[in-house]
């Protein structure tokens, strides 16, 4: 059989492979194994294979890890990814496998289209190695399911049993036992089927494979029951265990990694008996003891259980998961030998951008800032990667100004663009998290921030492409908002999550219709540039009416922060600047409808145009320095006030002061699209020498910011195409 549907040329002679012999209609959680057996004689200088997996997959070549995919997406335009395997093949006999694992259910990364699948196209030296039925298949044996989710948003508890299950299956070595089959002819399918209608190439780096190693943080005995022999949730036997942290070595013990990773992990460990247990639960933080601080709502506790064999015991986990530390718990008391690490999977950001200086407060927390973002980018921006995975509209375009401080790479931008574009409502909405199915990720004010995030691409790299391709969905948005603003101001529509921002005593309309007009007039903008006068005209008549009907009697943080930078009621500048900004700054941010970690950038963005730059940056050394005070790796989801085990300590929505580190001490602010046009006017740091490169389209900024010795020395080198105004 050949393709005929228009995708021969990315799948040739390949099919999709399914497992329906097994469980057809029960896709929960589901694990299946494909291996497909070839000989060389010589190895070709390269060999490019086209993969793709719904859900996920993770490719093997003689028993290498060769990489994890696909990226996020939606079937009617599925991903796939191209993978060189020549540096995996030999002479000889070769092996190429996957495991491929299926949700079964929805999330807030994935959408179940009630199938799995798994498609591979490549050709060695003539041998067509595509997905067939010279392929063997299986249902992945040790796997145990039915135990529980980690959390709603993402993924599931994994329990393996290592005495049923083969770690040598992806090796050429192996010796297929009985339960491999061929697919019978009918379990084939041509690329181009239902639901994947179409396919788009990753065309942004496949993430990271670095092997990381944890030290080990403390140990001590753990007192418990048998309670843990009964089939349920993780968190519902550690609810029940005691430990005692004494560093006896007996029973449980906590490996650190020093900071946040995201990745695969690893356990490797030594049993003198079979049919030992050993669980695993992973976290982000530790309580004022030192010890593991756990959520044990049973909704957000990541870990799982190993059933081991006797000698040695080998472990990857199926999803990558992201987390600090990971406590085992020898359930047995079987002495076992435990040796956990995680194969990195970050996605691989070409970091340009720098900040030095003899200070540990300003260098602290700028690392802190450049290590949470690099954690929260796989295949999308994640809002954090421990608990959610998830890509919320809100949080990346925070992300993507974050990004833009380190690299010029705005790949996982337009990427996130495709995807939130991909699926809207009638009403011409769009979800707040994506890809997603709740009805409770419905956020109107994350619809106008992808108006001001389709913005965010356009000033910074001056091209108006992305724009154009989501045009009408723009459209759809603004004209959601002309029609709800007929009357004057739009309401918060109980049919909708209005989130703005986590700030219980917030009035959210004034914010919400803000940030609509702050949208509109952007995209306005873009569409003049474009010719684009029905959406132009549109944008600033909806505006126009919604800022007319706009009162400011009692105006909140986020209401006046939103109203500054749409440019449009500077009467009240100064009034705002004395009334609410200062004394927001200057606080110990605990004010009465105190913005949150991540809505407070807003208000930082308001106080540079009103001229507060001392006042922000002594901010951000007072409250992101708390952070390090406690210890902190990472910005955390709140400000510590609020932490609780169900935060995130890893939240990019908070890493922002290193676009302020780069706009106020040293000087550098973007006054054009592209950044043809700059202002240098450095703050600096008293009695210090701060130096910086940031990345632009047109290369590289640097400065030298000189304030030693009551001295005043600010120099800056421009690449040519931007003109300091």
């Amino acid at each position: 059989m050949a393709s005929d549907l228009g995708f021969s040329n990315i799948f040739p002679e390949a099919f999709w492979l399914h497992n329906n012999a097994a469980l057809p209609s029960y896709e929960v959680d589901r694990r299946i194994q494909f291996r497909r057996e070839f000989e060389i004689t010589s190895v070709p200088e390269k060999v490019l294979v086209n993969v793709t997996a719904d859900a996920r997959y993770t490719l093997y070549v003689n028993g290498s890890w060769v990489g994890h995919g696909p990226a996020r997406g939606v079937q009617a335009m599925w991903p796939y990814d191209e993978i060189d395997i020549a540096p995996y093949l030999k002479p000889g006999k070769n092996v190429i496998a996957a495991l491929l694992y299926h949700y079964g259910s929805s999330n807030y990364t994935y959408i179940y289209e009630g199938i799995h699948g798994f498609l591979l196209a490549g050709n060695v030296n003539g041998i067509n190695i595509g997905t067939n039925q010279q392929w063997l298949v299986r249902e992945a044996p040790g796997y145990i399911r039915n135990v529980g989710r980690c959390a709603s948003q993402y993924a599931y508890l994994e329990w393996f049993d290592c005495r049923e299950g083969e770690s040598d299956w992806m090796m050429p070595e192996y010796q297929c036992k009985e339960d491999w089959n061929n697919p019978p002819e009918e379990a084939l399918r041509m690329p181009g089927c239902a639901p994947w209608t179409n396919f788009i190439k990753r065309y942004f780096p496949m993430p990271s494979m670095e092997i990381l190693k944890p030290e080990i943080r403390e140990s001590g005995k753990l007192i418990s029951g048998n309670s843990w022999q009964e089939k349920k949730h993780l968190a519902q036997y550690i609810k029940a265990d005691t430990f005692i942290w004494d560093g006896s070595d007996n029973g449980v013990k906590v490996f650190d990694f020093g900071g946040e990773v995201v990745g695969h992990l690893i356990l490797d460990v030594e049993s003198p008996v079979d049919g030992a247990v050993l669980d695993f639960c992973c976290f982000e933080a530790f309580d004022k003891n030192g010890h593991p601080w756990i959520n044990l709502k049973g909704s957000s506790t990541y870990g799982g259980r190993l059933c081991l064999k006797h000698g040695s015991n080998h472990h990857e986990l199926t999803l990558p998961w992201g987390f600090r530390a990971v406590m085992v718990i020898d359930r047995t008391g079987g002495e076992l030998s435990v040796a956990p690490s995680i194969r990195e999977t970050v996605y691989p950001m070409d970091i340009r951008g720098k900040f030095s200086v003899d200070d540990e407060r300003f260098t602290g927390i700028w690392k802190i800032c450049l290590e949470t973002q690099r954690h929260c980018m796989y295949d999308a921006y994640m809002d954090g990667p421990w608990r959610e995975f998830a890509q919320w509209w809100g949080d990346a375009l925070v992300q993507a100004v974050n990004t833009f401080v380190l690299s010029t790479d705005d790949r996982l931008l337009v990427r996130g663009h495709e995807i939130v574009a991909a699926r809207t409502l009638p009403c011409g909405l769009t979800y707040g998290v994506a890809p997603a199915v709740s009805p409770s990720a419905v956020l109107p004010d994350y619809s106008a921030i992808f108006l001001i995030s389709l913005y965010a691409h356009y000033y910074q790299t001056g091209s108006t492409e992305l724009y154009t391709k989501h045009r009408d969905v723009a459209f759809n948005i603004i004209k959601f908002f002309d029609r709800e603003s007929e009357n004057g101001l739009m309401s918060v529509d109980k049919r909708y999550w209005f989130f703005v921002d986590w700030c219980r005593d917030l009035d959210k309309q004034e914010t919400y219709n803000l940030l609509a007009v702050y949208g509109m007039d952007k995209i306005a903008e873009i569409a003049r540039e474009t010719g684009d006068t029905e959406v132009a005209e549109t944008c600033e008549k909806c505006a126009d009416r919604i800022s007319a009907a706009l009162k400011f009697t009692d105006p909140a943080p986020h209401a006046a922060a939103m109203a500054v930078l749409t440019g449009r009621f500077e009467q009240y500048h100064e009034k705002w600047k004395k009334e609410i900004i200062l004394p927001f700054l200057k606080s110990d941010h605990k004010i009465p409808r105190r913005p949150s970690s991540y809505f407070s950038y807003y208000l930082f963005e308001a106080g540079k145009i009103l001229g507060c730059d001392a006042e922000i940056i002594d901010a951000i050394t007072r409250w992101w320095g708390e952070m390090l005070d406690m210890g902190l790796t990472n910005t955390p989801e709140h400000w510590p006030e609020n932490f609780s085990a169900g935060n995130s300590r890893c939240h990019a929505w908070s890493a922002y002061p290193m676009v302020f580190f780069r706009d106020i001490i040293c000087g550098v602010r973007q006054k054009d699209v592209r950044w043809d046009k700059i202002t240098f006017k450095p703050l600096g740091i008293p009695g210090k020498l701060v130096e910086g490169v940031f990345p632009t389209p047109h290369g590289e900024i640097k400065v030298r910011i000189d304030r030693r010795n009551g001295v005043v020395n600010d120099e800056i080198t421009l690449p040519p195409g931007i003109v300091q105004a």
